[in-house]
Order: C-alpha cells, then structure tokens, then sequence
C-alpha cells in the first residue's frame, strides 16, 4: 500500500550540516543581563542576593537563569561550569 502523503519525522531538535551549527551558535548568545547573572551565579550568588543586588524580582533572576541554562544547554550549575570553561577555552585557542 503506498501513501502519496510525505513521510514526516518527529523534530528532536537537530539540524544537519551548517544549519545546525549556526542554531547551535546563536543559542549560546547570552544577552548582557544574562552574562551578568550567569556570573554572578557562578560566584556562588543566591537567586534572592541576585535580584536584590540588580534591583530586580527574584522572578525575574529565575527567568533569567531558566533561559542561560536552555541556551547554554545546561540543567544544573554544574553543567554551566563545565559549558563556560569549554567556551573559554575555545575562545582563548583561536
């Protein structure tokens, strides 16, 4: 039985070649206010002395946190170490 339908594949987020480099890139581009939490975390920063020290809610520095870790593609301070020292290193080879 032959189906003159196209055959559809579930999207798991991977895009081949070029295109998916390039995703992968801009992903990583942390908007200012993101660098600034992101290190602050890293220095062992609460989210609660964080939004106190910017003047912000503690919403909002867990909004922001939520959206480092998606483009760093982290799920836990640790993996953001490890992503941040990875792109360090990238950075000070080329």
């Amino acid at each position: 039985m032959h189906s003159d339908q196209p055959i559809q594949f579930k999207h798991r987020g991977h895009l081949p070649g070029a295109q998916g480099r390039a995703k992968a890139r801009a992903k990583r581009n942390l908007t200012p206010r993101q660098k600034e939490i992101a290190q602050l975390l890293l220095h062992g920063a609460s989210i609660e002395s964080i939004a106190e020290d910017l003047g912000i809610g503690v919403g909002t520095v867990e909004t922001h946190k939520r959206s480092i870790y998606i483009k760093m593609n982290c799920h836990s301070k640790a993996d953001l170490f490890t992503a941040t020292a990875a792109l360090r290193l990238r950075v000070e080879a080329a």
